[in-house]
């Protein structure tokens, strides 16, 4: 009995490896669980189904694989593809959740979140991302043309990844609080948080860190009946 989680894949086009890396598991790990949960990020920008499903077929055609022999897949969104939508979800097979989520798996009672809701010293996002996840410029966004969006997504991401260039986000700014884990943890009486976001893998008493993806490193939480572990799919 083991169920897998995931998170912080961020697929792209241009990061075949990656991918790879995901259809390797799915053949190989997954078919043995009982359910995979992926918690956010799966993907590294997404503007819409429509703009972007057509661009990983294979992965698709995996999911529905992986979910006909019996393996349900469950799916958060996270900050970078908060905009997958149904029409993901059906072509997959797969199942999306909302943020944040409980599960009893084993007998443990479990709290999913991507994490970024976590991060509470981090002002200046929780504003931004209260924003830009408002239903209505959801909505709005997603009918803009998909020229366009796909325009807006590129600077976006421009934007992003020159800030990034000059953050260090090893600061305490950047990571889950304390608090918000407490709170969080008491509020929906769950003992145990596993989490994405902050890409600093980690197992303590009351919360998981999932690992972030790269080309060298791909961090899977493993959880049994026994025990809880990560696990790199690169390591020999």
């Amino acid at each position: 009995m083991i169920t897998y989680f995931i998170s912080d894949l961020h697929l792209h086009v241009n990061q075949p490896r990656l991918t790879q890396l995901f259809l390797d598991f799915l053949q190989e790990k997954a078919p043995h669980a009982d359910a995979l949960y992926i918690l956010g990020d799966f993907f590294a920008l997404w503007l819409g189904d429509d703009v972007e499903m057509p661009q990983f077929p294979e992965v698709c055609a995996a999911m529905r694989q992986l979910v006909s022999q019996g393996v349900p897949i469950y799916i958060m969104r996270g900050n970078r593809d908060f905009l997958l939508g149904k029409h993901f979800a059906k072509a997959t097979n797969s199942t999306l959740l909302p943020d944040p989520y409980v599960i009893d798996l084993y007998k443990k009672r479990i709290l999913l979140t991507h994490g970024d809701r976590l991060c509470t010293l981090d002002t200046g996002y929780q504003k931004f991302r209260k924003f830009v996840q408002n239903p209505l410029i959801k909505w709005i966004f997603l009918n803009i043309p998909a020229r366009l969006r796909t325009k807006i997504g590129l600077w976006v991401k421009s934007k992003a990844n020159r800030q990034k260039a000059n953050i260090d986000y090893n600061q305490p700014k950047y990571d889950v609080t304390s608090t918000a884990v407490t709170k969080w943890r008491n509020k929906y009486k769950a003992p145990l948080i596993v989490h994405g976001h902050t890409h600093r893998p980690q197992i303590t008493h009351d919360h998981i860190v999932l690992g972030e993806w790269t080309p060298k490193e791909a961090i899977i939480l493993q959880i049994s009946s026994e025990d809880e572990q990560l696990i790199d799919l690169c390591s020999p």
